[in-house]
């Protein structure tokens, strides 16, 4: 465990303050998860604005955690397999040594593929790809209960509520939002659950995992859209969301189109 301790010299995010007197921006995300941020004598969790002449007090790590496995590489494309207990942004943290920035994320407690971009050509090209739709991407989700319907394309609409980081689905307001599910195992026990290959035609947060607990489907594990009782009869604390392929699409004048078709998926 180490220690940094100084005073503010002005009005600036807490992460960032702490960030640049050497700590590194994940050590520090996680310092805020364990409550181990002290301003002015007083534990905080978020990254909160501080000013001149505040006390700052950070106790943090620098491990070694393996937290990605590489899946794919090449001059323009890292793409990684990120394991959970870690965001998306504290893994870019961590990655650019390699000088690779993040084009898209997945939920801290959600494993899979994920992609960086490594120059401003492929940044542009795999952002346009992820804001335009134009990549497939699939997801393993375990749920409670088995759907009547063994394949299903559902349609709604997201309201996302930034206060308390959650979206509410409904019939008629918000942003639309497609989901498509394919059942592919069905398991009996006390509680009956399901396997399904999840394809995102849209992707906004929590879209999943707020969706299939809509139709009476909450992944196993979802502490937020699941039921306790029944994740605590599984024993499981993450939901058991998995981001499984993202296959790439792009046009015939774009520098990445050799990369059309790619399947980027962790064997």
């Amino acid at each position: 465990m180490e220690v940094k301790e100084f005073v503010s010299e002005k009005e600036q995010r807490v992460c960032k303050a702490v960030e640049s007197y050497g700590v590194p921006y994940y050590a520090v995300r996680k310092a805020l998860r364990k409550k181990d941020v002290l301003v002015n004598g007083k534990r905080i969790t978020d990254d909160i604005n501080i000013v001149k002449g505040d006390k700052v007090k950070v106790f943090y790590n620098l491990d070694d955690t393996v937290y990605y496995t590489t899946v794919f590489e090449d001059d323009n494309l890292l793409a990684v397999y990120k394991y959970a207990a870690i965001t998306t942004e504290d893994l870019a943290e961590r990655l650019k040594i390699k000088g690779v920035k993040a084009v898209h994320r997945i939920d801290r407690n959600t494993e899979g593929v994920l992609l960086f971009a490594k120059n401003e050509i492929a940044e542009k090209e795999l952002v346009n790809g992820f804001k335009k739709g134009l990549f497939e991407k699939y997801y393993l989700a375990t749920v409670y209960g088995i759907p009547e319907k063994k394949h299903d394309i559902l349609s709604a609409r997201l309201v996302k509520d930034d206060v308390n980081s959650i979206v509410t689905i409904t019939k008629d307001k918000g942003t639309p939002i497609k989901t498509e599910y394919t059942v592919i195992k069905t398991y009996n026990d006390v509680y009956p659950t399901s396997l399904l290959l999840v394809r995102l035609h849209t992707g906004k947060t929590h879209q999943i995992r707020a969706h299939l607990a809509y139709i009476g489907h909450f992944i196993i594990g979802d502490g937020k859209y699941g039921e306790e009782k029944i994740n605590r009869y599984f024993k499981k604390k993450k939901q058991m969301l998995e981001s499984n392929k993202i296959v790439l699409h792009f046009l015939k004048d774009s520098p990445l189109y050799y990369l059309n078709g790619k399947e980027i998926v962790k064997e």
